[in-house]
């Protein structure tokens, strides 16, 4: 996978390729969160793209139901299974053919929703005379807008999804903070392209993958103040994918998946936390200690072993599996340095036993040098690529690959060490 960043928060020109375990290093406001982000909203926003655009459509024919006014005839509880009638219905084209079409079958749903006798008493026994004339009226409007929405182009709804994830990711601020002019982030795989230019950080230029099917994560760094003033888009995503349960109804094969995928790195695991993530009745998510056989509150967990957790909990439930895309921010945080060496290993051993593809950034020469050390101990040493990032005249970044001479992350990191 190849990436290219241009004109994005600090990051002048960045050229950055992912095989395997990718470790952007550097100081701290040098643009090495940004790249993550760049990726990941460009990524997120491709994943499923049809889905997502069905997801769309729907929410917004269900809210014309809502606005017609169809809760009375329906009753909110059965709107849902209208919708599900009517994109499941095998003569869609049929049925929006013209008004009476859709009359029709929007008569034909209701009654067998709600019974012909049901929707006879309340079009007939209603007082008002002109209530069965406003029911036709009201039907008519949402045979109008359901004809606007099927007919929105796909590229209209790509262009939306990806506007919206970019600036949810990035807040706002998406292009160079020194030049708001084109902004770029174009990604490479698969014999594909896709990416995205903004301009005064509005969506300018676009292109979408055509079909992409690889689950991405972003593990961030979050401090209180992300919080302050509104809802954290990246912990959303983690919570919802914490709440997953395995799915009674999947088939053997994906099942074993999850279960290998979790046997092969349980023992570091269990080395580590001895405990896991659980989900309480109500949904929400205790630390379950094996040791002291306790739950507590997330508060009350070390906060080390959150992240750690996180991913114990996704590979469980299968939200994080073979092929995923892992992107995290700053791993080595609130880890001392020993269990910094841990989570290299585990993250190696991802990459290793489910082809997981990993971008890190990282500030600690410990960090850096146990992925390094790790690599090397499984025979992977080729599958790691290594990235500094530099300033230049401007004070705008530069992402400089020292794959092959990485004491140059080193000597810069190591480097406050000096002055002690």
């Amino acid at each position: 996978m190849k990436i290219r960043i241009k004109n994005i928060g600090l990051i002048s020109n960045s050229d950055i390729e992912m095989n395997g375990i990718t470790v952007i290093g550097g100081f701290n406001n040098s643009g090495k969160s940004t790249i993550l982000k760049a990726v990941y909203g460009l990524l997120n926003a491709n994943y499923d793209i049809k889905g997502k655009i069905d997801l769309e459509r729907k929410k917004s024919m269900d809210q014309a139901l809502n606005e017609n006014g169809f809760s009375f005839l329906l009753g909110n509880e059965d709107l849902e299974n209208f919708l599900e009638l009517f994109l499941n219905n095998q003569d869609l084209e049929k049925t929006m053919i013209d008004y009476e079409a859709f009359f029709s079958f929007f008569q034909k749903a209701a009654e067998e929703i709600k019974g012909e006798y049901e929707i006879h008493n309340i079009l007939f026994e209603e007082n008002n005379e002109n209530f069965e004339e406003h029911y036709v009226r009201q039907i008519k409007k949402l045979y109008q807008a359901y004809e606007k929405i099927l007919k929105t182009k796909e590229k209209d709804y790509q262009k939306f999804i990806l506007n919206r994830t970019i600036r949810n990711v990035f807040s706002g601020d998406v292009n160079s903070r020194k030049y708001q002019e084109i902004g770029s982030t174009e990604i490479e795989t698969g014999g594909e392209i896709s990416f995205f230019h903004f301009n005064h950080n509005q969506l300018d230029d676009f292109k979408m993958f055509s079909d992409f099917r690889k689950n991405v994560w972003y593990l961030n760094t979050s401090h209180f103040m992300d919080f302050a003033d509104r809802r954290n888009f990246f912990s959303q995503e983690l919570r919802n994918a914490l709440q997953v349960d395995m799915d009674m109804d999947m088939l053997f094969e994906e099942y074993n998946d999850i279960e290998e995928n979790s046997e092969k790195l349980q023992s570091i695991f269990t080395d580590i936390l001895h405990g896991k993530l659980k989900k309480r009745e109500f949904g929400s998510i205790l630390y379950r200690d094996d040791l002291l056989e306790a739950s507590f509150h997330m508060e009350n967990v070390a906060s080390g072993m959150k992240n750690l957790l996180v991913v114990q909990r996704m590979l469980e439930n299968g939200t994080l599996g073979k092929s995923s895309i892992l992107l995290i921010d700053e791993p080595e945080t609130n880890l001392h340095p020993d269990w910094q060496i841990k989570y290299a290993k585990i993250l190696v051993l991802l990459n290793r036993e489910l082809g997981i593809q990993l971008l890190v950034n990282s500030h600690s020469p410990y960090f850096i040098r146990a992925i390094e050390v790790a690599l090397a101990d499984y025979d992977r040493k080729d599958m790691g690529r290594y990235y500094l990032m530099e300033s230049n005249e401007e004070g705008m970044y530069v992402a400089k690959d020292v794959t092959g001479c990485t004491e140059e992350i080193y000597k810069l990191l190591y480097k406050p060490l000096d002055y002690l």
